[in-house]
């Protein structure tokens, strides 16, 4: 009972923060946002049974403050690469919660602002691309647009997960290898996509291959 009261506490005062921000977000100081952190979080650093603010906002948000909140976040300074109990980024733990087209949003609108550490691996040893490879369904190349969007950003901003990855087990190559081949299009277009893929992943020229890729 005690807990329960505890959890309905700290949810309204996320709410609250949700709705703050909603009002103030575009205050350049941020300074009502920053004064209610402070006061209700005891500021940086706040983690309510392993969820930093971050993940918080995301487990209270709606579809049409979640971004901004995210964002907001950052610029006042939270600790954004607290990771929760499964060692999931805020941003990992978005995919869990929104669709993808949120994270795409969130990744790719904000790609020369956001800090967030792109390359953390969760419990499971999975990136922000595994995540979102092993949580959303790709049933065409068209719907697929969005992740190969997000790999650009992911890659160009932090390349070297291109070779942290190579030959490790649940490989990207593996996740998208497994996804292309289940588009519902003519396989011989999708064994080209993945000997294409293939070749660029052994040549580590990913970047340019996703950039390169055109689809029917």
């Amino acid at each position: 009972m005690k807990q329960e009261k505890e959890d309905k506490l700290v949810q309204k005062k996320i709410e609250k923060l949700l709705k703050l921000i909603d009002k103030n977000g575009y205050d350049p100081k941020l300074d009502k946002i920053k004064n209610y952190i402070n006061k209700e979080f005891n500021g940086v650093g706040y983690i309510y049974k392993g969820d930093s603010l971050f993940h918080l906002a995301i487990k209270y948000a709606d579809k049409t403050t979640v971004l901004s909140a995210l964002y907001t976040l950052e610029k006042i300074g939270e600790n954004y690469n607290l990771v929760n109990n499964n060692g999931e980024t805020y941003l990992q733990f978005l995919c869990k919660k929104f669709p993808l087209i949120y994270v795409h949003n969130y990744i790719c609108d904000y790609k020369y602002s956001y800090r967030v550490d792109l390359t953390n691996k969760d419990n499971s040893g999975n990136t922000i691309l595994h995540n979102i490879l092993n949580t959303y369904d790709f049933k065409n190349s068209t719907e697929f647009e969005s992740f190969k969007e997000i790999y650009d950003v992911v890659m160009t901003k932090s390349y070297n997960l291109v070779e942290a990855d190579y030959e490790q087990d649940n490989s990207l190559f593996e996740l998208i290898e497994k996804k292309v081949s289940e588009f519902e299009e003519d396989t011989g277009y999708i064994e080209h996509i993945v000997n294409n893929f293939k070749y660029t992943y052994y040549s580590s020229n990913l970047i340019e291959f996703i950039k390169s890729l055109s689809y029917k």
